[in-house]
């Protein structure tokens, strides 16, 4: 809503613009006119405010449960559990809460997500969910509700001052040679494992697939003569539904596709459901004593192979699906002895 230009002066011109109505003014320094256009931004909501649709008896929770029936609950909606589950979660403390109360009520939400135990990041989270579903409320196009949508802004905004981190911690953890042998020697000896265990966690790190991702492969997908395999909906950070991709079979992932697939033609190659398998991974470690291991650290540990077999990082985004290179550092564990290692190798 507000654009900052520095003029030939060396003066700062800043303009802002809110549902038609415009401020201007020039400053001496950058600084100066953010703090302008901040101030002038909260006034210039106030009045548009003003001129939206109050209705009585409408809550929060209101809000919350109409967002959900018309947004979230619509033919070819597509929200994850995590969003759900969220908003549910918002519209039952928010039942009782009145627009004019929102900051309030938001402050005492904050404190009793904190009693349940949830973090930083989770409590961000909620309240950018929030967030969302009032911007939808307010939008003219939309409802036109008089709700101020930037009250869960300023709630994230006094995180850090509550002495939370709102930043989430990168995982590091790489299963180690000894604890997959003793997965699959887990699966492989349990009678009762009707999940392919074993064969799935290989192709895990042999690819750098997500369970979903592994979920959705389709032998008929597979090029077995080029060694590729197209992966339906892979994630993406902003497209949600066509994000398809071809995808590399590297190493032992061919292999493993072919005896996964056996004497099939089509269908998925592992038709199980995803969720299970993170399941059956959680209860074997927990057995095990396998401390601090998830299933998706088994793409940490692919995309840290795949470094080591010296591709270059655009070939290794390739295999993984990263759209931002510097995303793939989070996921590599080369060591000091892997320098001297490459050293040598590129020494002859």
């Amino acid at each position: 809503m507000a654009s900052i230009r520095k003029l030939p002066s060396g003066k700062w011109r800043c303009r802002v613009r809110v549902r038609g109505a415009y401020r201007g003014e020039t400053f001496g320094s950058k600084q100066a006119a953010r703090e302008w256009a901040t101030s002038i931004e909260g006034q210039l909501l106030s009045d548009a405010r003003g001129q939206r649709r109050r209705v009585k008896g409408l809550t929060i929770g209101d809000i919350v449960e109409m967002y959900i029936d018309e947004v979230i609950n619509v033919p070819g909606a597509r929200a994850g559990k995590t969003k759900r589950s969220t908003l549910a979660m918002l519209a039952d403390r928010l039942a009782t809460v009145e627009p004019d109360g929102l900051e309030a009520a938001l402050d005492r939400f904050i404190v009793g997500r904190q009693k349940d135990g949830a973090g930083g990041v989770t409590i961000s989270a909620d309240l950018s969910f929030l967030s969302t579903v009032l911007q939808w409320a307010a939008s003219p196009a939309i409802k036109n509700i008089d709700v101020d949508e930037q009250a869960p802004k300023r709630a994230r905004a006094s995180l850090k001052l509550r002495g939370l981190e709102t930043r989430s911690r990168e995982r590091d953890r790489l299963p180690t040679e000894d604890e997959l042998a003793r997965l699959y020697s887990h699966w492989d000896t349990n009678p009762r494992q009707r999940i392919p265990m074993t064969a799935i966690t290989k192709f895990a790190i042999a690819t750098a697939l997500r369970q979903e991702e592994i979920a959705r492969v389709r032998i008929e997908e597979i090029d077995w003569d080029r060694g590729t395999v197209w992966v339906r909906e892979r994630k993406h950070p902003t497209e949600k539904e066509t994000n398809d991709q071809e995808v590399p079979l590297i190493g032992d992932a061919l292999q493993l596709a072919r005896e996964a697939a056996g004497d099939r033609n089509s269908g998925r190659l592992f038709p199980y459901n995803p969720n299970s398998v993170s399941a059956a991974f959680t209860r074997a470690c927990k057995k095990l004593q396998i401390k601090d291991l998830h299933f998706h650290d088994t793409r940490h540990a692919a995309t840290t192979a795949f470094f080591k077999m010296h591709l270059p990082i655009q070939l290794v985004a390739k295999c993984t699906g990263h759209y931002d290179w510097k995303n793939l550092k989070r996921y590599t564990e080369l060591t000091a002895d892997d320098v001297h290692a490459e050293l040598e190798r590129l020494r002859g």
